[in-house]
């Protein structure tokens, strides 16, 4: 039982860790988008 909780709670760790880089990424590709326009 005790374990079935850690293997969970490392894959909620994970998951998070996965959205903050989709989100990072994400927040990059607008900057870079946001620098592209302002060369215009």
């Amino acid at each position: 039982m005790k374990k079935d909780r850690k293997k969970e709670e490392f894959i909620l760790k994970m998951d998070d860790e996965f959205k903050y880089e989709k989100k990072k990424k994400k927040d990059k590709d607008k900057d870079k988008k946001k620098d592209k326009d302002k060369k215009k």
